[in-house]
């Protein structure tokens, strides 16, 4: 059984792959997730240095750019 926190994570970057036309879920998909509902990892990432505002463009623009339908 997951994690509730990590299932809603999982289930939003479902809906961002399916909102992109996206086939599967990828890793930056999920990274997505993270980064945007999952206070855990906002915590990690920001201890080793993440800049969140510039790591969140750069995944919004690879998915759009490498897997929209």
């Amino acid at each position: 059984m997951l994690d509730p926190k990590l299932e809603r994570s999982f289930n939003f970057a479902f809906d961002l792959a399916t909102q992109h036309g996206a086939e599967f879920v990828s890793l930056e998909h999920v990274l997505l997730a993270l980064t945007s509902h999952d206070q855990e990892a906002q915590e990690i990432l920001k201890a080793c240095g993440v800049d969140f505002d510039s790591l969140i463009q750069d995944l919004e623009d690879f998915i759009e750019d490498n897997h929209s339908g």
